[in-house]
């Protein structure tokens, strides 16, 4: 064999040892350890030792039987009666002008309607396939809903409840940067006929862009859409008082934050209202005799 072939052979043989040798060495070595969860990350050495933790909801929570309502504790006068079930992830709830009760939902996909039919209240899935559907309002035979990016309405919807009209979008593009958290929206109604809408800041150390972290406000005949209060982290429910007034209507959030058109202030120490994902809906009443709502009308109709 001359020695040209020879060399050639030689580094071949070689270069197979090495690459042979390289990737036992790599089988060997300990893999790279996999970086900690987000939420994880950045605690120092003290915080380490924590044992808190997030935990993972019940999406479509829990049957009525497995509730333990004859353990709640209410006012004298008051009680507490499951008012209907079957409802997957209910989140937030509206009436309509005829009785029917809507309800969102944020984990899921889908719009519920409650309906009395006879003494006996029947749920069914009214809306399918939103994204999110979390805020719900109705106004004058239309029921609005709050999704992930848009709000739509829906006309005329108890009268069609069987089969639900088209949507119309009221405002679209309402979550441009695909937020990883706080996208879900609350709506309410207010005295100046705008629908009321959050949007949560997308973490918990982050700065929020111009419309994140913040109740603005959508005018449902225009589209037109305004900032109503800022540094507002992440509301979880809210409403308007009914007294409109020449800079807006205050609102008052569930996580304590009190808003005006010009100031947001904290009333009472952090402390979040949660709510949780329940399928059912609870309602507590106060008994009050016949004697005694005859004797609160009459006076009524003194102070009148």
């Amino acid at each position: 064999m001359s020695p040209a072939p020879l060399r050639s052979l030689i580094s071949l043989a070689s270069a197979l040892v090495c690459a042979l040798t390289a990737a036992a060495a790599q089988a060997q070595a300990p893999a790279a350890p996999a970086a900690p969860p987000s939420w994880q990350q950045g605690r120092n050495a003290e915080q380490e030792k924590s044992p808190l933790h997030p935990f993972a909801i019940e999406v479509t929570g829990k049957s009525a039987q497995q509730l333990p309502v004859d353990k709640l504790k209410v006012p004298d006068g008051f009680k507490v009666e499951v008012w209907a079930e079957g409802l997957p992830g209910a989140r937030s709830m509206a009436q309509g002008g005829k009785g029917t009760v809507f309800v969102g939902t944020r984990q899921l996909k889908d719009v519920y309607a409650v309906v009395d039919r006879g003494g006996k209240r029947e749920a069914k899935t009214l809306l399918k396939g939103l994204d999110s559907p979390n805020g719900i309002a109705f106004s004058r035979g239309t029921l609005y809903v709050a999704e992930r990016h848009r709000i739509t309405r829906y006309d005329g919807i108890e009268s069609r409840l069987d089969n639900p009209p088209e949507a119309k979008v009221v405002v679209d593009g309402l979550d441009p940067q695909n937020q990883p958290g706080h996208f879900w929206k609350f709506l309410a109604l207010g005295p100046d006929g705008k629908l009321y809408y959050n949007v949560g800041a997308p973490g918990n150390i982050v700065m929020p862009a111009y419309f994140q972290a913040a109740i603005s406000r959508v005018d449902p005949r225009t589209g037109i859409v305004e900032n109503y209060a800022l540094g507002v982290r992440n509301s979880v429910g809210f409403d308007c008082t009914r007294r409109p007034s020449s800079c807006g209507s205050p609102i008052m959030d569930a996580t304590g934050w009190a808003m005006s058109r010009r100031t947001t202030r904290c009333t009472w120490p952090r402390a979040r209202a949660s709510i949780s994902a329940i399928p059912i809906a609870i309602r507590a009443t106060r008994s009050t005799p016949s004697s005694a709502r005859t004797a609160t009308a009459r006076s009524s109709r003194r102070r009148r």
